[in-house]
């Protein structure tokens, strides 16, 4: 993969939060970050840029199981609160994760994201037999999609941009790793993936990342701190 070491200095790690009522009753998990915001939900994703405007991108399964709802996995330590509204509206110890998986979201093939650093990294993982001609990103809301030198997929809106990492293919064969030609094939908006020849009868992994920052201090607008405290058990206020 292409997920950095570990992020910048001053900045927090990125991670997928549950729901539980905080946010958008659409989104089943979430990242929330200083100038935008993903938000995983049920047939795709809805991406949020804030800049001098707002503006949502949806990234929509294209063909896929419009019933598969994703799932956390490899929970993290780190747990949030929120303190919004009346008390009844309150949400606390509200769990985080390093990956979110769309299980069987085209048939035999699983969708799985990993937060971390810049980058949110996502692989399709092929099982034996599946087609992965059915796999396709369709990009909505966006000003311009297109193809960059490099096999980059740049998603450009009024509030930003941001592109997709070209990918990168493989199978594990007799314990070692065999590469497989790989790049993005654009139909309109929509993303598929052209691949140069492999063994059908095994795995099959399509690896690219999605280059967009996520943190969790501000959400997507305006944000002022005027304090920040730490209580005696490490929580941070």
């Amino acid at each position: 993969g292409r997920v950095p070491a570990g992020p910048a200095p001053g900045r927090l790690p990125s991670l997928i939060v549950a729901n539980e009522g905080q946010a958008d009753a659409r989104a089943v998990y979430y990242i929330a970050g200083r100038d935008r915001a993903v938000f995983f939900r049920r047939g795709g994703l809805s991406i949020v840029l804030s800049g001098a405007s707002r503006w949502t991108v949806g990234l929509e399964f294209v063909g896929a199981d419009p019933a598969v709802l994703p799932i956390g996995a490899n929970q993290a330590r780190a747990v949030l609160s929120f303190f919004k509204g009346g008390r009844d509206e309150w949400r606390t110890g509200v769990p985080t994760y390093s990956n979110l998986a769309y299980q069987d979201l085209w048939p035999g093939i699983d969708l799985v994201y990993e937060a971390g650093g810049d980058q949110l990294k996502y692989e399709f993982v092929v099982g034996p037999g599946a087609d992965q001609s059915a796999i396709g990103l369709g990009y909505r809301g966006a000003s311009r999609v297109s193809l960059l030198d490099g096999g980059r997929v740049l998603v450009e809106t009024p509030a930003g941009s941001f592109e997709d990492a070209a990918p990168v293919a493989y199978q594990e064969k007799e314990g070692r790793r065999v590469p497989v030609a790989a790049a993005f094939a654009l139909e309109g908006t929509t993303c598929r993936f052209a691949l140069g020849e492999y063994d059908p009868a095994l795995p099959l992994v399509i690896d690219p990342a999605i280059i967009i920052y996520a943190g969790y201090v501000g959400g997507a607008a305006d944000d002022r701190g005027t304090g920040i405290a730490r209580d005696a058990a490490g929580n941070v206020y």
